[in-house]
């Protein structure tokens, strides 16, 4: 499905029934990056949580990046810590481990 658009979009599975295209250079990183910029946001006070292919470069962009339990096998390799899953309370254990003083 994606030969027809190299060099135009980028693709990726993002689930067993999800295959996604986006523009070459949009992806979560450059929002982020965008987006904190005019908040004045550093990446040294980001903290990521993702769990699919369009999540990867966040994960490692992030100062601390954070593959869901669920998450593929190359989100979870990339990551600076697994937690559990989206359906466990994967992110409050997360940030309650990761960020102590949220818990003070």
């Amino acid at each position: 499905m994606a030969a027809p658009f190299e060099g135009e979009l980028t693709a990726m599975f993002t689930s067993p029934v999800y295959f996604e295209f986006t523009p070459l250079g949009v992806d979560k990183v450059r929002a982020l990056k965008d987006t904190f910029a005019v908040l004045g946001i550093e990446r040294s006070e980001v903290m990521s949580f993702g769990d699919a292919q369009n999540d990867l470069t966040m994960i490692k962009w992030a100062q601390i990046g954070v593959a869901m339990g669920n998450a593929v096998d190359e989100v979870k390799a990339e990551a600076d810590y697994v937690t559990g899953d989206n359906n466990s309370d994967g992110i409050a254990d997360a940030l309650e481990r990761l960020v102590p003083e949220l818990v003070a």
